[in-house]
């Protein structure tokens, strides 16, 4: 964080799944939801108390954005279905730019006459239908669901399946989430404090939703 803030440069963070080169190295890639969660809460609160802080680190001011708004601001839990595709460099589609397998291969876009006819197929269907299972289970048994929407389409698929909740992803954001909203319950209660204490980015979006309020 050090470097990117140096250089005034916005960072962005991105966990590492069990897919492609990672799997095959998971002994020294990959870490438990617990520890990962662990150390980006603390990272988070480096960034948060920072006062001179210039850049803004992805996804930490997309989940602060949420916990304060009440709504899902990041994409991996911003149910992305018929928002998004990804088109190769050969011309095939799928349902974003991360990893698929073969089976989530949609089609090749010299077969449509309009993409919009993509979330017509049978296998996009079919995506759906099994999401809203997901999504259905995590409903049940999540109290943060409302700023998750069952977590991503992707990130389920490498789980096992789409009907499947990915248990990495969402219990590393159960953690990291409820600890934002404790840091954003405690910066909402320091009143005029809250100038002299948080980064720059949060201090600018609570005020803009204090006005639109």
């Amino acid at each position: 964080m050090n470097i990117s803030a140096n250089k005034n440069q916005p960072l962005k963070l991105n966990t590492i799944f069990a897919s492609g080169s990672a799997k095959e190295n998971e002994d020294i890639l990959l870490t438990d939801p617990e520890y990962y969660a662990e150390k980006i809460c603390e990272l988070f609160d480096l960034w948060l108390f920072d006062t001179t802080t210039g850049i803004s680190i992805s996804p930490f001011y997309s989940y602060a954005q949420s916990v304060i708004s009440g709504k899902p601001k990041y994409c991996t839990h911003s149910s992305c279905l018929k928002h998004w595709l990804s088109v190769h460099s050969n011309g095939d589609i799928y349902p974003c730019g991360r990893y698929y397998p073969e089976e989530y291969r949609l089609g090749n876009i010299m077969d449509f006459n309009d993409l919009h006819d993509v979330f017509e197929t049978k296998i996009y269907k079919n995506i759906i239908n099994k999401s809203a299972i997901r999504k259905q289970k995590c409903r049940e048994q999540c109290n943060v669901y409302h700023l998750c929407n069952g977590g991503c389409l992707n990130e389920s698929i490498l789980a096992g399946g789409i009907e499947n909740i990915p248990e990495f992803s969402c219990t590393a954001f159960s953690i990291i989430i409820s600890h934002i909203k404790t840091r954003m319950q405690e910066a909402i209660s320091r009143g005029i404090e809250f100038e002299n204490i948080y980064n720059k980015y949060i201090k600018k979006y609570y005020k803009k939703k204090i006005g639109d309020e």
